[in-house]
């Protein structure tokens, strides 16, 4: 690909967002961080290393600075081979150290991240696995932390589907001599599906010729055959499968959640299931920024599999990273010791969920995708999503999993458009003997935004948010608001020792909207808060939409790198907008490389159009801009309906509500009726995150900021245009003021002006 110049650089910016002018100024040198990737590049495991690489690179390469102690460090991706062989692991965990990384992430296979831990400790350098799986990583080591589900979550997981959704009676269970990863799930799985009907086998290091237990699993009349392996044995066992007509499904673990394995089964008779930590689809932010990435980088699309398809480990390595990120932030140094002491504490929203830590270093986690080989698309397609509860202790022997399988709540409960997410621990929803909707107390009160109590003495439970506090005594047919009794025709009660509330009157008590959907049998509460926020939102656009004039001080951000060049954009816009007569007078100042230049640029509203009078070395042009429409703020007022409330604000010392959401790329094209020449589906679905803040009083849209990082990084690393890109930011952010009385002023003299 060829490199691009400063200049190209500079007109892919000018087009990036509408009637942009730049200024160019190199970033100073900042102090470097190193983060070590303890991964297999070479051996059985290196498909599967190779695709976790990928998500940290992507995460490097969309947050490449991080502040630690107020200070912004340039992070550094430190390598080491761990050659997916136990034996090899410590030498390379000594490079790591050696190299002076304040953490390391790693490794895809439990083996090797095992063998490398007391390495690890030794030096005192805290370790976060992406997807090793095997609960002794951090049974055994205190400086081991990780941010995948285990074995015992997984397996049971696999053997329960197996049993209850393909209605398995035996199953054939093959594993890897000496690999901890296969060994142990497999040991796991005939646990929960039961020892007397598995057959359980082995095979050697560099084993290539897997017939013979093909024909052991048939022979054996096994209905499911279970060999959670590694990738490469797992590409052989397909050819295998298909070639001695295995005829059963063949479940497996995480590391068959690779394309290799999809482009192995593709067009062949075969049934392949497998848990999994993420389903492509399921943050598109993640998906749409990763794929622009890989498609922009041939080697990175290599070591992918030659697509851009999404392997979990991909998605996992991504959030390790920013797991890392945030341990650094919270330690406050690069310091090892300090870093390692923060990371218990750390919580981080990832692509794959919300990720904390537990007192042994193990991702909270509650359930796995289950997923399965569409052999005609070459795709994998979500089967359903399952969940068991696993209780591991620091200093006691991993227990061994309970499992409870899922069940569809009778009842679900919308909150704002947010389903309630319900679980096994939390209590599902039911409908009484009264025909009234019973709810666990704690989880829908605090999704609802109360803060909750539990008076044990008088057996009542407690809510209070926005002034109004209800209480709920279990066991009677009536609530408190405020100390005023209200009745109701149903009790609250107990239920498996949880506490369970009527929905209706209780949420009714704090303003809510409260109705039912037959169809979906869902409860459909709006808060008073949101059903205000609507009315808001309705009168904001309707008072924009009859603005009459005002002025606007807008700024936009460019701070990105491609290749070895740093760059930094900075744009500002002065404006004055009147609507009757339509005109508009726009001052930009741009400053590149140092050379600041003031320019006047004027838009006439000319049979139905705005005209846009540059003035130039020949006098006036005139060209027709449809960009003018995005200063025409009627639109911005139609976005709020969108948009959630987050709470109140300061703008130039009004007081005004702050509202947040996003649109992806085409919705903001659409919204401000601009026109692209990017009509790829990938770019059009590039999330746009907007804030808007509106004046209270005077129920006007005062501000707002649209962040464009996703979009710079998807153009930069587009394939046809070059290299990729690290983007550190890229957004508009607008102040409107004098509303209905801004700044008048008169076009100047030349301009071919008609009314």
């Amino acid at each position: 690909m060829k490199r691009r110049t400063i200049a190209t650089i500079i007109i892919i910016c000018l087009l990036l967002l509408p009637t942009s002018f730049v200024s160019y100024a190199m970033q100073t040198d900042m102090p470097v961080v190193r983060i070590g990737v303890f991964e297999p590049q070479t051996g059985d495991n290196a498909a599967g290393g190779r695709q976790e690489i990928l998500g940290m690179q992507y995460a490097n390469f969309v947050t490449p600075t991080v502040e630690i102690g107020g200070k912004e460090y340039q992070v550094v991706l430190e390598y080491a081979d761990n050659q997916s062989a136990n034996d090899r692991a410590p030498a390379a965990a000594q490079m790591l150290i050696a190299k002076g990384c304040s953490v390391v992430l790693g490794s895809h296979g439990s083996g090797v991240t095992i063998a490398a831990a007391g390495t690890f400790a030794e030096a005192g350098i805290p370790v976060i696995g992406a997807s090793c799986t095997n609960p002794a990583v951090t049974y055994m080591s205190d400086y081991h932390f990780r941010v995948c589900f285990l074995d015992p979550f997984q397996s049971p997981v696999l053997a329960h589907f197996a049993r209850d959704e393909l209605k398995a009676k035996k199953a054939y269970c093959l594993a890897k001599l000496g690999d901890d990863y296969s060994v142990g799930l497999c040991n796991f799985f005939r646990e929960a599906f039961g020892d007397d009907n598995c057959r359980y086998e082995t095979f050697q290091e560099g084993m290539t010729d897997f017939s013979i237990y093909i024909e052991n699993a048939k022979a054996y009349g096994a209905d499911v055959f279970f060999s959670p392996v590694s990738t490469e044995a797992a590409t052989l066992i397909i050819d295998q499968a298909c070639a001695q007509e295995l005829g059963m499904p063949i479940l497996a673990g995480d590391t068959w959640d690779s394309n290799f394995v999809l482009n192995a089964a593709r067009g062949r008779d075969i049934k392949i299931f497998v848990t999994a930590f993420y389903q492509e689809g399921g943050t598109p932010a993640f998906d749409n920024g990763f794929k622009a990435w890989i498609n922009g980088d041939a080697t990175a699309k290599a070591n992918n599999g030659g697509d851009d398809r999404i392997a979990a480990v991909s998605a996992m390595g991504c959030d390790a990273y920013h797991v890392a990120l945030e341990a650094l932030k919270k330690a406050g140094s690069t310091d090892p010791a300090r870093v390692r002491d923060a990371l218990g504490g750390v919580t981080y929203n990832g692509v794959t969920g919300q990720i904390a830590f537990d007192d042994l270093g193990d991702a909270i986690r509650d359930s796995t995708f289950v997923k399965t080989c569409n052999t005609k698309t070459g795709k994998w397609e979500f089967v359903k999503q399952q969940g068991i509860s696993t209780t591991i202790s620091k200093g006691v022997a991993p227990a061994s999993p309970y499992f409870t399988a899922p069940t569809a709540p009778a009842v679900s409960v919308s909150i704002d458009g947010k389903h309630v997410k319900f679980t096994e621990l939390s209590g599902q929803p039911f409908i009484d003997e009264n025909s009234r909707t019973q709810v666990p107390f704690r989880i829908v009160l605090e999704a609802f935004g109360a803060d909750v109590d539990w008076d044990s003495a008088n057996k009542t439970a407690i809510a209070v948010k926005g002034g109004i506090t209800v209480k709920v005594p279990i066991g009677t047919d009536y609530i408190y608001k405020n100390g005023a009794k209200v009745m109701n025709d149903t009790k609250s009660l107990i239920k498996d020792n949880r506490t369970y509330l009527p929905i209706r009157i209780v949420l009714e008590a704090f303003g809510a909207d409260v109705d039912w959907d037959s169809g979906t049998k869902t409860v459909v509460v709006k808060s008073k808060e949101a059903s205000e926020q609507s009315k808001l939102a309705a009168e904001v656009a309707a008072n924009m939409r009859n603005l009459k004039s005002c002025d606007f001080d807008e700024v936009h951000v460019y701070d990105f790198q491609i290749s070895d060049e740093k760059i930094s954009f900075t744009i500002s816009r002065k404006g004055n907008l009147f609507y009757d007569p339509p005109k508009a007078k726009v001052v930009r100042t741009r400053s590149l490389k140092g050379d600041n230049t003031i320019t006047e640029t004027y838009w006439l509203a000319e049979d139905d159009k705005y005209m846009k009078y540059t003035l130039s070395e020949d006098g006036w042009s005139k060209e027709y801009d449809a960009a003018v429409d995005l200063i025409i703020l009627g639109h911005l007022g139609e976005l709020l309906a969108k948009f959630e409330a987050k709470g109140t604000d300061k703008v130039s010392g009004a007081s005004v509500t702050k509202f947040e959401g996003k649109i992806t790329y085409g919705e903001y094209l659409e919204t401000f009726l601009l026109e692209t020449e990017d009509d790829d589906v990938d770019f059009l679905s590039i999330d746009v995150p907007f804030t808007l803040w509106v004046d209270t009083e005077s129920k006007l849209l005062v501000k707002y900021s649209c962040d464009f990082k996703n979009y710079l990084l998807a153009y930069l690393g587009a394939e046809y245009y070059g290299e990729p890109g690290k983007v550190n930011k890229c957004y508009l952010e607008s102040v409107f003021s004098n509303f209905n009385n801004a700044t008048d002023f008169k076009l100047p003299k030349g301009i071919p002006y008609q009314r």
